[in-house]
């Protein structure tokens, strides 16, 4: 694993994970170009990345960043977003979705353990 010694490190680091694990592709420039917003696209699926560099105990959401997303979601055309942070870069991930995608999600994993 490469040493961490930015802040541009670190989320390049977090954002390839994020992207392994969601079988996406992290786009270029960290969405900065007009084209192509967010962090990760994962399919239908627009993924927006914070880490820490260093662990910490705690990780305050904004507002703005979910807000953000939303439009850029909208403007891209993406079924879905998700916000992706990190207490400590190299980490496990967790993921900040809306009350419409966590309906999708019970109802799919019921489905699932109807089925199973």
């Amino acid at each position: 694993m490469k040493e961490i010694v930015t802040t541009r490190d670190a989320s390049s680091q977090q954002e390839n994970a994020v992207a392994k694990a969601l079988g996406g592709k992290r786009t270029a420039n960290s969405g900065a170009t007009a084209f192509s917003k967010g962090d990760v696209v994962a399919g239908v699926v627009l993924v927006e990345c914070k880490t820490k560099m260093t662990e910490c105990s705690s990780f305050s959401i904004q507002k703005s960043w979910l807000d953000t997303l939303e439009e850029e979601r909208r403007g891209m055309g993406k079924r879905a977003a998700a916000l992706a942070f990190s207490f400590d870069v190299g980490k496990k991930n967790y993921y900040v979705i809306d009350e419409r995608q966590m309906k999708r999600l019970v109802e799919l994993l019921n489905e699932e353990a109807a089925v199973g």
